[in-house]
C-alpha cells in the first residue's frame, strides 16, 4: 500500500474504517470513552507495526491518538469527553491539526 500512497498521491481513506473497527484509535483511552484502557506502550507497539506496512497509516492512528484525543483527555471536563474523546476513539471522526505558517507563528520548521 505504501508504495501505492507514493506514487499515485492518494490515500485509502476506505482503510481508516478497517482501522477503526479494529479499535485502533482507541488504544490508550479508558473503555467508558469508547477506548480499550491499554497504556503508551502497546498504543507505541501499534504504530510500530502500522509504520512497517504503511508510515502513513500509522501517522493516521498516531495523529488523531496524541493531537487530538489527547489534549481532550487530558484537558478536557467529562461533557468534552464523552462527546469528542469518544467518537475519536471510536474512529468516527478524524482530528486535525492546525500550525501556522513559516513566516509568522511557530515556525515549526524552523
Amino acid at each position: 500500500i505504501a508504495g501505492e500512497i507514493d506514487r499515485d498521491g492518494t490515500f485509502p481513506w476506505e482503510n481508516v474504517a478497517k482501522m477503526a473497527e479494529l479499535g485502533l484509535f482507541g488504544i490508550p483511552w479508558p473503555e467508558e470513552y469508547g477506548g480499550a484502557g491499554m497504556d503508551t506502550l502497546a498504543s507505541s507497539l501499534v504504530s510500530e507495526e502500522l509504520a512497517k506496512v504503511c508510515p502513513s497509516h500509522a501517522i493516521t492512528v498516531g495523529a488523531t491518538i496524541t493531537l487530538a484525543a489527547s489534549p481532550i483527555y487530558e484537558f478536557g471536563d467529562e461533557e468534552q469527553k464523552g462527546k469528542y474523546l469518544t467518537k475519536l476513539a471510536r474512529g468516527q471522526v478524524m482530528g486535525a491539526f492546525g500550525l501556522t505558517e513559516p513566516e509568522a507563528g511557530s515556525d515549526a520548521q524552523g
